[in-house]
């Protein structure tokens, strides 16, 4: 337990006041018991009032939420938090009129063995596991959980035939069965739950105002094989929604597929309960029962599964097509990525009727920076130009190293008087910004600008090129230093002069 919180505790800090002091940490353990507290009593007071006279409760979702609550905001258990999770627990039993102590102690015990058992097995694991952001996510939880049930079930073994008449077999049967597919159901949706924001709710809003039915398709699946398992009913009708929920594992993210697989097991569970889908099983209702919700736990297991998986592989092609676009470097848009982006953004300024400019910018000397300081100083020299022109340009801008020591800025609907401006701009700024090496040597570089500016944007980005490297030229030959504009035309052909 001691790993997690380890890397919670090197990043936290405490509140400062005014005057520079720290204030003390009761009102932050207040408001951890606070939530842990209202979150363990809510959800034991749902699984307590919905559960069976004189029996355990067949949904008990407290134990999942708080362990998904501890294991995704280590912060969260803190020895107030462990004691807050105690008294939610105990609070729920009284308040739902349970008056022996006994009963409340042992069910109490049994619940947070459980959960500190999970906790425990998660502490060895990184933040990519623990956010079901790796191939092997669910590899390890299922494992975890299976322990933690396991161990839970070792104190169900006892508590079964003592509260309720059963026998040691059934009751860690039960209990194991019981915690794994609660686990299983909620700490998919706990973990892939987005960082919540008021950004990333107003950008939530304006997603959903703009609803895209076939995007809604195997939603719309689900809900019908849903429909079909109650209609045609039999052993089978649990499987039927299976093509459905793997359609959508490889559509949605993981949040949005491990809310599905959750509303699917409470609806089948609930719909099975109550006779909604006749499975017309012969024998033991609680062996009957037990089966069926391993079943579909197992059936819901494959789904989300698929669905970390496309999460994983989604990820690694997002990284090799960044390295592919991206100079190295420098970080900024190679040659071919620079070209593809600027070829795909000025059809649309044509239909728009806006106009494109693009400045070519080359580091004057850079031969002699490498030959005189060395490479590792020209590299230096670059990295630095980077992040200083970068700083210079607008969001719209798009910029790019075409090679060496040249440079590329498409400025989309930019008047002549702004490309001006940023052009001067970035030259001003290379010309003030020393560069700083290893041996405490401060390197002073210049560049020259070749700007190709236009009233209406080109369909392409090849003759915008020729216009400013011919400016760029000049703009050489002019000193160095300097900002050279020449005015695009459609059907001109620039070439670079000679001599």
């Amino acid at each position: 337990m001691t790993d997690i919180n380890k890397k919670t505790s090197q990043a936290s800090t405490r509140p400062v006041t005014m005057s520079g002091r720290q204030e003390p940490v009761f009102s932050d353990e207040l408001h951890t018991a606070l939530i842990v507290g209202a979150l363990v009593f809510l959800s034991s007071w749902f699984g307590i009032v919905t559960r069976p006279d004189n029996n355990l409760a067949a949904f008990w979702p407290a134990n999942a939420l708080l362990l998904g609550l501890l294991v995704r905001s280590p912060r969260f258990a803190s020895p107030a938090g462990w004691i807050a999770a105690v008294l939610g627990y105990v609070a729920a039993d009284l308040f739902t009129g349970s008056s022996a102590p006994i009963k409340i102690f042992l069910l109490t015990a049994a619940n947070l063995l459980s959960v500190v058992t999970g906790y425990w097995m998660y502490a060895r694991y990184d933040e990519g596991i623990r956010n079901l952001k790796r191939s092997q996510s669910i590899l390890v939880m299922v494992v975890n959980v299976a322990v933690a049930g396991a161990v839970a079930g070792v104190l169900g073994a006892f508590i079964d035939p003592f509260l309720f008449n059963g026998t040691p077999l059934r009751g860690w049967s039960f209990w194991f069965v019981t915690e794994v597919v609660n686990y299983m159901a909620i700490l998919p949706v706990v973990f892939s739950a987005p960082k919540f924001s008021w950004r990333w709710l107003e950008r939530r809003k304006q997603s959903s105002m703009h609803i895209d039915l076939s995007h809604s398709a195997p939603i719309f699946a689900v809900v019908l094989s849903c429909i079909l398992s109650v209609l045609i009913g039999g052993p089978g009708a649990v499987a039927f929604p299976v093509p459905a929920l793997l359609w959508c594992s490889v559509t949605y993210s993981v949040f949005t597929m491990a809310v599905l697989t959750l509303g699917f097991s409470v609806w089948t569970l609930i719909a099975i309960s109550t006779q909604v889908i006749d499975l017309a099983i012969a024998g033991s209702m609680i062996d009957a029962e037990m089966s069926i919700r391993i079943g579909v736990t197992l059936v819901t297991l494959a789904p989300i599964t698929l669905a970390v998986v496309m999460q994983s592989r989604n990820e690694l092609l997002r990284r090799l097509l960044d390295i592919a676009s991206h100079d190295q470097l420098t970080g900024l848009l190679n040659r071919h990525a620079f070209r593809e982006r600027c070829n795909t953004l000025l059809p649309q300024l044509v239909i728009d009727g806006k106009s494109a400019s693009l400045l070519m910018i080359d580091i004057d000397h850079f031969k002699t920076v490498n030959d005189t300081y060395g490479h590792a100083a020209g590299d230096q020299a670059l990295i630095n130009f980077s992040r200083s022109a970068s700083a210079c340009l607008r969001s719209s801008d798009v910029f790019g190293r075409l090679g060496g020591e040249e440079f590329a800025v498409l400025l989309p609907d930019c008047l002549r008087a702004d490309v001006q401006a940023i052009a001067e701009r970035i030259r001003q700024t290379i010309a003030e910004t020393p560069i700083d090496l290893n041996n405490n040597f401060q390197l002073s570089i210049t560049v020259s600008i070749g700007a190709a500016v236009t009233y209406e944007a080109p369909p392409d980005v090849d003759s915008l090129l020729l216009v400013a490297d011919s400016a760029l030229y000049r703009a050489k030959n002019g000193g160095r230093n300097r900002i050279v504009e020449s005015e695009f035309q459609f059907g001109q052909i620039a070439a670079r002069p000679t001599g």
